[in-house]
């Protein structure tokens, strides 16, 4: 029964991807794989993306701690409980998927002409300048 609520609670928030207005938003984001957790043909990701820690939840993947990684901006999900692995997330990211990427590969290449900083940190790819968020950091 716990495995019946846990997976029906996981295909609402896939569903909530589908559904979601993603808008403009075609940021990339590029991280370091530091734990990952299978469970219930998903898997639950920690990855340090500019020393920031953050999860993400997507359908089961075959990744390792240590391999780096490019993926989406995801819908957020704040307080998840997933009762089969007896854990809480603060925050976890539900994204439709990744890339494995080599170390300092630069992502997105075969798609984009431009890229720069937010003011996180986080490296954004895009074929628009225009979408940008600064232009003093364009490469």
């Amino acid at each position: 029964m716990k495995i019946f609520v846990i997976t029906v609670c996981l295909l609402i928030a896939f569903v909530s991807i589908v559904r979601a207005q993603v808008g403009d938003d075609d940021t990339i984001h590029v991280a370091t794989v530091t734990e990952v957790i299978n469970d219930g043909g998903y898997s639950f990701i920690q990855c340090d993306e500019n020393g920031m820690s953050k999860w993400l939840l997507l359908p089961e993947i075959n990744i390792t701690a240590g391999d780096w990684i490019e993926f989406p901006n995801g819908t957020q999900k704040a307080n998840f409980v997933v009762k089969s692995i007896n854990k809480r997330f603060t925050l976890i990211y539900v994204v439709p998927g990744l890339r494995k990427v080599a170390k300092g590969e630069s992502v997105m290449h075969e798609h984009s002409m431009y890229r720069a900083e937010d003011k996180n940190g986080t490296l954004v790819f895009t074929d628009n300048p225009e979408r940008l968020p600064a232009k003093k950091n364009r490469k």
